[in-house]
């Protein structure tokens, strides 16, 4: 199963993305339990994020020194978002899924998704004619193995 990415891709996105996650947090960092020196730290890393984002986006100042300054800076933005969502978001009783979906974050079943029962059972067919090897095919039940032409 594909992992569900926490951020999006792309420079525009994750600036907007970020904006709504912090606006939405700062409320109500104290009620999920977000301290105060870690609250420090996460907004100097939005501040370098976002001036070093608006150097980089600016086509005037655009020059790839800037780019990979902003880049720098995402990443370590996104790691200290990383570790704050990981450590006092998740599995966090005061954040429902309505918080989650007003601060960006997947929102997870809480029931397992029941499988599709199979009409019959499927067929099997060894082949041992390789010395050493058994090479086993399962095909619908029913399903005739014909090797001519329709």
């Amino acid at each position: 199963m594909p992992s569900i990415p926490l951020f999006p891709p792309e420079n525009a996105a994750f600036f907007t993305w970020q904006h709504n996650f912090m606006s939405n947090l700062t409320p109500r960092r104290v009620a999920y339990g977000v301290p105060d020196d870690e609250w420090v730290a996460l907004t100097a890393r939005q501040t370098t994020y976002v001036e070093k984002y608006a150097l980089a986006e600016n086509p005037e100042t655009r020059t790839s020194a800037a780019i990979v300054a902003r880049n720098d800076a995402r990443k370590a933005f996104a790691g200290a978002l990383r570790a704050t969502i990981r450590r006092r978001l998740n599995f966090n009783p005061a954040v429902d899924d309505e918080a989650r979906r007003s601060l960006g974050l997947t929102v997870y079943k809480t029931v397992r998704t029941p499988a599709a029962v199979a009409a019959d059972a499927p067929a099997a067919e060894c082949d041992t004619s390789v010395h050493g090897r058994v090479a086993i095919r399962f095909f619908p039940a029913g399903n005739v193995r014909k090797r001519g032409k329709p």
